[in-house]
């Protein structure tokens, strides 16, 4: 098999395009990350961990549901409207990935 080699031609113009990309990548690279905007990153790929978990199991919920589920267990209310076979799957995955922390 014939290895890919793509076919191009660096001009000036986009050479220059490619260096204010790169500029701007070590900018925001070098920058640092506001403590808010950190915390709701880690929040939402907790929670997105915990609703795809939950869905391999063969869970139905929605990214939404499983959302109120967490907001609710961190709040330590019961969730509504949801049986409670989803309320302790959610529970074990939640407990597990620190989404209660």
């Amino acid at each position: 098999m014939k290895a890919w080699s793509p076919q191009f031609t660096l001009t000036p113009k986009s050479g220059s395009a490619l260096m204010e990309i790169e500029a701007a990548k070590t900018l925001v690279d070098s920058s640092p990350l506001p403590l808010a905007a950190s915390e709701e990153l880690r929040r939402r790929a907790r929670l997105r961990a915990v609703h795809l978990s939950t869905k391999m199991a063969g869970n139905r919920l929605t990214l939404e549901e499983v959302e109120r589920i967490i907001f609710d267990h961190e709040r330590s209310k019961p969730p509504r409207r949801l049986s409670a076979k989803h309320r302790q799957s959610i529970g074990n995955k939640t407990k597990r990935s620190g989404a209660h922390a």
